[in-house]
């Protein structure tokens, strides 16, 4: 399973679930559930950090939480 770090600017998919279960409740929080669709908007310069993009907002979250973000396409 693919996670969210590793989509291309421009790419679509769902989440699916969490890698490390103390930062899904943060994440769950902050309106990355399971079964939403989230949109990869762009990766920093140094990929340090990205901008996705949820049906109701837009984040930006560190490589760490967004490596832990297991999708589908």
């Amino acid at each position: 399973m693919r996670n969210l770090h590793q989509l291309k600017p421009g790419e679509s998919a769902i989440v699916e679930d969490f890698s490390d279960k103390l930062m899904a409740s943060r994440l769950m929080s902050m309106g990355i559930i399971p079964g939403a669709e989230i949109t990869l908007i762009r990766h920093s310069y140094s990929k340090a950090s990205c901008i996705v993009k949820l049906p109701a907002l837009t984040l930006a979250l560190r490589k760490s939480e967004a490596s832990g973000i297991l999708i589908s396409s």
